[in-house]
């Protein structure tokens, strides 16, 4: 079993993404293709989307759902 982590590893990739707001949406321009090494145990693969802000998502679409996002969200998710 594996179990999701809940703060950032001490070495880690950031990939920003570009992105626009308009009429009270905020639409990602851009995606990323990210190397990664082959997962063995102990070297464990986690994706992750942060989101900074101060309003709130009501409605989130596309690769990434997030729910009532008031300032800073960290999702990671092990790749299957």
């Amino acid at each position: 079993s594996s179990s999701v982590p809940t703060t950032l590893p001490t070495a880690y990739d950031v990939y920003p993404l570009d992105g626009r707001h308009d009429g009270g949406y905020y639409t990602v321009k851009d995606c990323v293709t990210i190397d990664v090494l082959p997962r063995t145990p102990g070297n464990n693969v986690y994706v992750g989307f942060m989101v900074w802000s101060n309003f709130t998502a009501t409605k989130c679409r596309g690769l990434v759902s997030l729910n009532q996002v008031i300032k800073e969200i960290i999702c990671l998710q092990p790749l299957k």
